[in-house]
């Protein structure tokens, strides 16, 4: 298996929108501005996994929406709490409209694994989707399943995503001191080496035990040997 894709968002990645608030957090943007398009009304954790997916099969050399090879291509989504932005716009709505007066868009983006439901939308993903919950071991479980997934279940790639992002008011003291700031990672793993590039995965090679995520790990090994030509 080898990495051939890798991208990392976090809250000094894009330089041209001005920071507010919570230092911590991704600057808020329409995706537009950025030349992405039809991720405008998305709700940000969509619009967030859907530009670093996006970039990450840039790097890959996969073009989008994926035709080729569509079928053959998993989704894994690591997140625990990307939904409670949804939940908190909810409850404030219900809360200035009433019980079931509450916008019935904002329902959908409440669920769990809705953003690998958009993203695979969105890139024509016709293959295994799951969502995982987002803990210590989540990485190195994602790397474990799609050695799965590659070996066992015919996936010639395998995209994985994971977010960690703080919600805006509602549960936010419970996060202040567990996360230094936000991220969402995307890497691509493929079966073969395209066009002769690609880091060969091995797991092992990445601290489980580090405050950093093994896809953190993954993206700075991958941008490293770039630089080095590697």
């Amino acid at each position: 298996m080898y990495i051939t894709g890798g991208y990392s968002i976090s809250p000094t990645s894009f330089n041209s929108f001005k920071q507010a608030g919570d230092k911590r957090k991704i600057p808020y943007f329409k995706p537009s501005l950025l030349g992405w398009d039809k991720l405008d009304r998305a709700f940000r954790p969509a619009q967030l996994a859907c530009i670093a997916i996006g970039e990450a099969l840039k790097q890959a050399k996969v073009d989008w929406p994926i035709s080729e090879k569509s079928d053959r291509t998993a989704l894994l989504i690591l997140t625990k709490d990307s939904n409670l932005a949804a939940i908190e716009n909810m409850y404030s709505e219900i809360q200035r409209f009433g019980i079931g007066k509450s916008n019935p868009g904002i329902f959908p983006w409440t669920v769990l694994n809705v953003i690998g439901g958009f993203a695979s939308m969105y890139f024509n993903i016709n293959g295994i989707n799951y969502t995982l919950s987002n803990n210590e071991n989540s990485g190195i479980n994602s790397i474990i399943f799609t050695e799965s997934l590659i070996a066992c279940r015919g996936c010639d790639q395998v995209i994985i995503c994971e977010l960690e992002l703080l919600p805006d008011d509602l549960f936010d003291y419970i996060y202040k001191t567990e996360i230094q700031h936000e991220f969402v990672n995307a890497i691509v793993i493929q079966k073969e080496k395209r066009d002769g590039s690609g880091l060969k995965l091995d797991y092992e090679n990445y601290n489980p035990l580090s405050k950093k995520t093994i896809l953190s790990q993954i993206i700075e090994d991958l941008s490293t040997r770039k630089d080095q030509g590697v």
